[in-house]
């Protein structure tokens, strides 16, 4: 649960206890000058202009947990978007932050923007047919998701007339 950074001289503390000790696999995404982190149980990046870790809170919306109160254990970056996965009651669904706005998960702008976030669940994109165990940014046109039978590749915009389709 410790974040730290390596230097020449050795290990150096950002935060004890940042994250959730009992992860089996903690993610990250990169977006800017900050690392956001998956763990299922907190929102946390650290930032690396103040190397400091901070907890991530929405500027707008709701942040994305399942009924349980859990939280993402998958997330990458992709579009200018930072995108999550892997709520253990929700495990098909997918959640993404609006561009360029990694706190904004307003769903529901009024105006609607191809720009604004979007979930699986309120995009015509829909849920993955598979439970999500993997994201895979391969492009600014294609993220793959690794399921757990399958692996499916969302194609274009998922806000405008993005699509789902089955790989293998």
């Amino acid at each position: 649960g410790t974040v730290a950074r390596f230097t020449t001289k050795g290990v150096v503390t950002i935060a004890a206890a940042a994250l959730s000790p009992g992860a089996t696999v903690i993610w990250s995404a990169q977006l800017g000058d900050k690392l956001y982190f998956a763990d299922g149980v907190h929102y946390k990046y650290y930032d690396g202009t103040l190397d400091t870790v901070a907890t991530l809170t929405a500027s707008a919306g709701s942040l994305p947990e399942d009924s349980q109160g859990n939280k993402p254990r998958l997330n990458a970056s992709w579009r200018g978007r930072l995108v999550w996965a892997g709520l253990r009651y929700d495990a098909r669904n997918w959640f993404m932050s609006a561009q360029d706005a990694p706190g904004d998960y307003n769903y529901t702008p009024v105006p609607s923007l191809e720009t604004q976030a979007v979930s699986g669940n309120t995009s015509t994109t829909g849920l993955c047919p598979d439970i999500i165990t993997s994201l895979i940014p391969v492009d600014d046109d294609e993220m793959w998701f690794g399921g757990d039978h399958t692996i499916y590749h969302l194609t274009g915009n998922p806000q405008g007339g993005g699509r789902m389709d089955l790989v293998t």
